[in-house]
């Protein structure tokens, strides 16, 4: 009797579980394309999410990953950015170049 009790706690354990993760996973969007840009002049955190969030903002934009040390941004890209000149721009507008 006391381990049909212990299955059946494992058992609603687990079926809370995946019902929690059902609810709080997100499903990203998809990618199509990946841009790896290099930064100049970053210097900071402060630096790095502003430009996480003006590029976030650019319809297309799947995902930022932006590295302060290695002086990198790559960019997941769902469909065609406007133009890669666009993209640039908005870096600059940051505070950081990009080549």
């Amino acid at each position: 009797m006391r381990k049909r009790i212990i299955n059946i706690a494992l058992l609603l354990a687990v079926v809370a579980l995946m019902v929690f993760l059902a609810f709080h996973v997100k499903i990203k969007r998809p990618v199509q394309e990946v841009a790896v840009l290099k930064t100049i002049g970053m210097t900071c955190g402060s630096c790095a999410g502003k430009i996480e969030k003006a590029l976030m903002r650019l319809p297309g934009t799947a995902g930022v990953e932006v590295d302060v040390e290695g002086g990198g941004c790559w960019l997941a890209i769902n469909q065609h950015l406007q133009s890669l000149k666009h993209l640039l721009q908005q870096l600059t507008m940051k505070g950081s170049g990009a080549g």
